[in-house]
């Protein structure tokens, strides 16, 4: 299981961007356990982690991780 690497290009949205905003659901150990769940003994390790990322006005490459869900949230400035 590995990162997916995808081009995200936002010139066809007519607009720049400088910051984006990743909102990212996923096991915190990272072992690549389909079966990964929150329990009473440990409730926190699938859980939501946001973090900023300083992106080039036009587009950027983002590797999104294997086992996760990720959201990329970017305000365009026309």
């Amino acid at each position: 299981k590995r990162a997916i690497e995808r081009r995200i290009d936002l010139e066809a949205f007519g607009g720049t961007a400088r910051k984006a905003r990743l909102f990212t659901v996923a096991d915190r150990d990272r072992r690549g356990e389909r079966s990964a769940v929150n329990s009473f003994e440990d409730p926190e390790r699938i859980k939501t982690t946001s973090s900023e990322l300083e992106i080039p006005p036009r587009g950027f490459s983002h590797a999104f991780p294997p086992l996760s869900i990720r959201l990329v949230e970017i305000e365009l400035k026309p």
